[in-house]
């Protein structure tokens, strides 16, 4: 293998990595670095099953072989839908890409990803390997000999494969949320670019796609057929392509010209690994049609020292390998070739979606609706084209979904206010008592932990360092407390959703010690001394809270047990193999220090902390106590009272707490689902009194305000007038006890609760 080869990863584990991993370690100058799956189960199968050395690094999420410093390059055979999202990201993390076909939904996903890959500098290719065989190049030398050839007149182009049932109605390839555009992305892709290929990637003038279209049950196209035209009059070429998961397997290209014509049964992947062929004829000629009119045609065989796909990756890793060394500018002429086949699959999904909505114009369908944006072909191919202003076809656009309108009878309307007030005040009255079962213990002490000689200057205790910090407290359990009891701290008037205190952070640093110097969003905290990085760095590390609290009953020590984080924070957001570093070492301390032999995964209190309340007033998780309380017991707190809060008027309380199944104590929600609960069933039966005090029939034109007069009303209030003013005063007087009934009345439980 050449010196310093490009490193390769392997961005998802379809069937297709399997071939290019292996072309990948082939190529002369590439190597597989990493390989990525969403799941880290698939990715560990993947490279056993591939037989990849133990040197490859095996990733369960694709944002962390992106994060690699290691990966040069990276090979994408990800779904179209994931297309955009993932290219981008890779070029923002200046990442070459190597995009499996389709490169996406539609060019304008397309041009994001190619400006992505401009900005960065990096360099883009898509996954059509048949290209990159020598037989390619041996087969454009003879179509472009003018008199061996001619102009070429005709070609055709087909792509099918018989997919099996299961393949049609679980592939990829079928679902509309994957790739939308089924065999006309993943096998239409190859027809187009072997007609633009003998075109000299000449934009047709005009794309019209069969209106015989074949789809599935979701809209995702199984196989269809188009024609192409490009020049005028003398210079006209025609083509038609096919492709299909319902056919027998075929992927051949017949090009005709007035000279000769060239047949290729196997273009797309060739018979053998190391030769390929085509068939070529030139000569005949009307006058000599007899037996023997024309020789056999003409057998090429083209080999080829390495496969087709392994000859793709060597190609695209010596572009990578001359932007690494000699800081080239990215070849455009492999994004240029993507982008114009996408522009011709465009065209066709377009002018299939006219023939689908049914356009009463049949020369729009068929021709003027379906054109090339950028106008004749003969003009300069390299002109932009222009945006249609055709909109793409949807069910949804098309306002064709189906949907439900129900009347808004009374009927339907007290059915469903009942329905609602019966599902939520039993909802309510569980949240309720399962909150009541809740004991919690609150205790406020930064105010009485204060030596009474600096209760007037708090600032000046916190900050002297030489001041005596611990206070014991004593709190009475008032009701029986069933272990675990939580430990909580709570913090008000403490503004952890600050726009600048929630950015000062760095997620990578927290995540890998390769970006340890990924402090630029980390700001005042980001650095010390002459640029050296504070891990973890940012304000939210730095302001971490370092109050401790011992517990002791009858003179007995209470074990305070930790595993407080969340699993998924110690296992993704914090690295095992970040450690603190320049921590709280500057000359102004914010909170606790951290223990710097101990990994951030493992340092479960800044884990808690750097998960940002949104509210002003909150409390997390310091500790469990793993015992039960019984009612007056006593229970000794001997706090370090280290936390500044007294310079923004915070306060700081300590919580016990048991808890439910709806957590800790939170009557709110209890009282939310009654007072809503209550309120339909008044609706309800207001509704009721309405509709049986003054019944009328739906749709009566009598109410209508045009129709409404003095002579069709009653004395005495009758007519619609009366009908409005009689429910009103009994609805006022209903809505008013009903309302004090189940909207106050569950606060007036609660308060009293609460006073006991």
């Amino acid at each position: 293998m050449a010196g310093n080869p490009i490193r390769f990863g392997i961005v998802g584990c379809a069937e297709i990595a399997r071939k290019v991993a292996r072309a990948i370690n082939s190529a002369p100058n590439s190597t597989v670095s990493a390989v990525a799956s969403r799941s880290l189960d698939k990715a560990l199968n993947f490279a056993a099953v591939n037989g990849l050395p133990d040197t490859v690094k095996v990733y369960g999420g694709y944002d962390q072989i992106l994060d690699d410093p290691c990966v040069d390059a990276v090979y994408m055979p990800l779904p179209t839908s994931l297309h955009q999202r993932w290219a981008i990201l890779a070029a923002e993390k200046k990442k070459h890409i190597l995009l499996e076909k389709p490169t996406a939904l539609d060019v304008e996903e397309l041009d994001k990803i190619l400006d992505a890959c401009e900005s960065n500098g990096v360099q883009f290719m898509d996954g059509s390997m048949w290209l990159h065989h020598p037989r390619t190049a041996k087969m454009k030398e003879i179509i472009s000999d003018t008199k061996l050839f001619g102009h070429v007149n005709y070609i055709h182009s087909t792509s099918t494969t018989s997919g099996t049932k299961q393949f049609l109605e679980e592939n990829i390839r079928v679902k509309p949320d994957l790739d939308a555009l089924g065999a006309l992305g993943d096998l239409a892709w190859y027809c187009i670019g072997a007609l633009l290929w003998a075109k000299d990637y000449k934009l047709p003038t005009q794309v019209h796609a069969l209106p015989d279209v074949t789809k599935n049950s979701a809209g995702v196209i199984l196989s269809c057929t188009a024609s192409l035209q490009w020049g005028k009059s003398s210079n006209e070429t025609f083509a038609t392509i096919h492709c299909s998961f319902l056919s027998h397997t075929s992927m051949d290209i017949a090009i005709s010209g007035a000279c000769g014509s060239l047949n290729v049964y196997d273009f797309i992947i060739p018979y053998q690994e190391t030769s390929a062929s085509f068939e070529f004829t030139s000569g005949a000629k009307f006058a000599e049609l007899h037996i023997g009119w024309n020789t056999r045609p003409e057998e090429v065989e083209v080999v080829n020292e390495l496969p087709q796909e392994a000859l793709m990756v060597a190609e695209f890793a010596r572009l990578v390998g001359a932007i690494k060394t000699t800081g080239s500018r990215p070849d455009s002429k492999w994004p240029q070739i993507s982008r114009k086949t996408q522009l011709v699959m465009d065209a066709g999904h377009r002018s299939d979606e006219i023939h689908r909505s049914e356009m009463n114009n049949t020369h729009a369908a068929t021709s003027s609706a379906s054109r090339m944006q950028h106008g004749d072909s003969d003009s300069d191919s390299s002109t932009p084209p222009k945006k249609s202003k055709i909109p793409k076809y949807s069910r949804f656009t098309q306002q064709e979904l189906p949907a439900c309108k129900p009347i808004l009878t009374p009927g339907w309307v007290i059915t469903s206010f009942v329905a609602v007030g019966i599902i939520f005040i039993p909802i309510g009255i569980a949240s309720l008592f399962a909150s009541e079962q809740v004991v919690e213990i609150v205790d406020q002490y930064d105010h009485d932990c204060l030596p009474s000689e600096y209760r007037g200057d708090p600032l000046t205790f916190i900050k002297d360092s030489t001041t005596n910090k611990t206070c014991s407290r004593r709190l009475i359990v008032p009701k029986p407390m069933k272990g675990p009891v939580y430990i909580y701290y709570q913090l008000d008037n403490f503004y952890q959703n600050h726009r600048r205190y929630v950015k000062s952070r760095s997620d990578k640093q927290l995540r890998s010690s390769a970006a340890e110097a990924d402090t630029k969003t980390c700001a005042p905290e980001a650095t010390i001394g002459k640029g050296a990085p504070i891990v973890p760095c940012g304000l939210i590390a730095w302001s971490l809270f370092n109050d401790t609290y011992g517990f002791s009953m009858k003179n007995k020590a209470l074990h305070i047990s930790k595993d407080i984080a969340w699993k998924s924070d110690r296992e993704k957001k914090f690295g095992s193999d970040v450690y603190p570093k320049n921590f709280q070492s500057g000359s102004l301390i914010g909170g606790a220090k951290l223990n710097e032999s101990i990994p951030l995964s493992q340092q479960e209190d800044l884990i808690v902390w750097m998960r940002t309340a949104a509210l002003p007033t909150f409390r997390k998780l310091y500790g469990k106590i793993e015992a039960d309380f019984e009612a007056n017991d006593i229970i000794t707190v001997v706090i370090e009272n280290n936390y500044n809060t007294y310079s923004f008027g915070g306060k700081k309380k300590l919580v016990l707490s048991t808890s439910s199944w709806i957590g800790g104590k939170n009557d709110f929600l209890g009282i939310a689902y009654l007072s809503v609960g209550g309120l339909c069933l008044f609706l309800a039966i207001s509704f009721i009194l309405l509709y049986v005090i003054k019944p009328r029939p739906l749709g009566d034109p009598s109410y209508l305000s045009w129709n409404r007069n003095a002579a069709g009303q009653n004395e005495g209030g009758e007519g619609v007038e009366g009908f409005r003013k009689l429910p009103v005063k009994y609805c006022f007087t209903f809505l008013v006890a009903w309302t004090l009934v189940y909207v106050l009345g569950p606060c007036l439980v609660y308060k009293n609760s609460q006073m006991k």
